[in-house]
């Protein structure tokens, strides 16, 4: 901060020079103006000195004016005494200048003091632009200080957000890498039961084809027992037509009765095949659905998996 030079003797002589050539009466006010700078009673105080100059150079002037050259000097004394009394007479004239002057003293002591009054409203109206300028330069540092803790207030706002932001994007990498993990489980899943499946329908066409295997066996079964049945039959009758043959033939007898005793040996071991064919593919059909049920069980837990996934 620069601190303003004191007003000096010189600048107010300057300046009431300048207006005196200029054709104004140098005031107090007048040399405020000029200067721009100067409380009254310095300014005042400098004026006065240059009011005495100016007199005093005026009185030099009038004074050299009045010389009387030495040559003359004796002649002079010879009207001294007249001088003096003429000087007397005119006492009273003088002593009424004297009075014109001091009206004059008393006119400038007005001035003055108008001067002063002047200088004052002017100092009035410069301290209230001053407190006004003082008044908005305090509002506007307000307004700045009320700005500053706002933005403060938004940068605090700012940086929190910013904060759960990484927040967020951090948790948002972690789920992404968790559904990254689920994912590729869930794939390793499927596959595997991908596997199962190719496994189970494998296995199911090895079913189908043991089934048909014991469909072909139970056709040639049933085929066979209807031709021992057709035979038993056939033995029956030639039995019953041979009966009374046999009644003769006693030797034909105990043969036809080893033939229906190995007919029916093998009529009991037919049927027996028989049960045995029925209970193989009766397991066989509960194997089927019990890889049905595994197969539909497997399906259900990947459609589960998947409508998981789906909401993760």
């Amino acid at each position: 901060m620069t601190t303003k030079t004191r007003l000096s003797e010189e600048e107010v002589f300057d300046a009431a020079n300048d207006l005196k050539e200029q054709g104004i009466i140098p005031t107090v006010l007048a040399i405020h103006k000029n200067v721009g700078s100067g409380s009254y009673t310095t300014v005042r105080k400098y004026l006065n000195l240059w009011e005495d100059k100016e007199k005093s150079s005026n009185n030099s002037v009038i004074q050299e004016k009045a010389q009387i050259p030495a040559e003359f000097a004796t002649i002079a004394e010879g009207f001294i005494n007249k001088v003096w009394h003429q000087a007397k007479i005119e006492a009273d004239s003088d002593i009424a200048k004297e009075r014109e002057a001091l009206e004059a003293i008393k006119l400038d002591m007005q001035s003055q003091v108008t001067e002063a009054s002047e200088f004052a409203e002017e100092m009035d109206i410069q301290r209230a632009e001053a407190e006004k300028f003082l008044k908005e330069a305090s509002d506007n540092l307000k307004k700045s200080e009320d700005l500053n803790t706002t933005l403060n207030s938004e940068i605090s706002h700012l940086n929190e957000n910013n904060k759960a932001l990484t927040e967020h994007t951090e948790q948002q990498a972690e789920t992404e890498k968790e559904f990254i993990s689920v994912k590729a489980k869930i794939t390793a899943e499927v596959e595997q039961l991908k596997i199962k499946n190719k496994e189970l329908f494998a296995d199911n066409e090895f079913l189908k084809t043991d089934n048909r295997k014991i469909d072909r066996a139970n056709a040639k079964l049933d085929a066979n027992l209807k031709s021992v049945t057709d035979n038993f039959s056939e033995a029956k009758k030639e039995l019953a037509s041979s009966w009374e043959a046999l009644k003769l033939e006693t030797e034909n007898k105990t043969v036809a009765e080893t033939k229906l005793e190995s007919a029916l040996v093998e009529i009991e071991k037919l049927k027996q095949d028989k049960i045995e064919l029925v209970d193989l593919n009766s397991q066989h059909e509960i194997q089927i659905k019990n890889l049905e049920i595994k197969l539909e069980s497997a399906l259900a837990e990947e459609k589960k998996k998947q409508t998981k996934n789906k909401k993760v």
